[in-house]
């Protein structure tokens, strides 16, 4: 059974099917964008959040 909300279990890499068909995507269209899904499918929970969570600081930091 999944959790509530879809929320993945920490731990786990970042697999949805948004990021399946991003990742899919032909190297000619939107390359980063598909490099980085291909990528984040390595990622867990954890590290996404707290990654995301330290630029905003960052940025805020300026």
């Amino acid at each position: 059974m999944s959790p509530p909300g879809g929320l993945r279990p920490a731990g786990r890499p970042v697999t949805g099917g948004g990021t399946a068909v991003i990742a899919a995507l032909p190297g000619d269209r939107r390359p980063r964008l598909a490099e980085t899904a291909r990528d984040a499918r390595g990622v867990d929970r954890d590290q996404e959040f707290f990654g995301g969570l330290r630029l905003l600081l960052r940025g805020l930091d300026g």
